[in-house]
């Protein structure tokens, strides 16, 4: 049986003055921590920290892959989107708090440098790169640009 219970205000504004549902306890809904509880506790917590990093996209390291040294130290991942498109995501390594308009720089040459190689994997002539996203999460600067093959 549900109750419902009156809530005024104690200066008498009349938006406070609505009712608001508020469930009975009743005897055999609270349930107090016992052994099984606390075996199962431990196990869920373990189980979902192995489960759970492995929902995360791995990045690759743009300074190792094609040996440079950028100082933003670049992180990105490539999405097959289809034959004719693929996105790339760019995340700045390292902060680079002081010299934010030369890390937007480096990063900018990354996404042309990642472009033109993929691109030249795939056995396309021309393509050309649009930056569909640019933001600063935190210290972080993010890119997302797609590469479209030309024809």
């Amino acid at each position: 049986m549900a109750t419902f219970y009156r809530v005024s205000s104690r200066f008498g504004v009349a938006n406070f003055s609505e009712f608001f549902y508020l469930p009975t306890v009743r005897k055999g809904l609270v349930l107090p921590m016992n052994k099984d509880r606390l075996f199962w506790l431990p196990l869920l917590s373990v189980i979902l920290m192995f489960l759970l990093p492995g929902c995360a996209t791995p990045t690759r390291s743009f300074n190792q892959d094609y040996n440079e040294d950028y100082p933003p130290q670049p992180r990105y991942v490539i999405d097959q989107m289809d034959d004719t498109r693929f996105k790339i995501r760019l995340y700045q390594g390292t902060p680079m708090p002081d010299q934010l308009p030369v890390a937007v720089d480096y990063m900018k040459q990354a996404v042309w440098v990642i472009a033109n190689t993929e691109g030249r994997r795939r056995g396309w002539q021309r393509w050309e790169v649009n930056y569909i996203q640019e933001r600063n999460q935190g210290w972080m600067h993010v890119l997302v640009a797609v590469v479209i093959r030309d024809k």
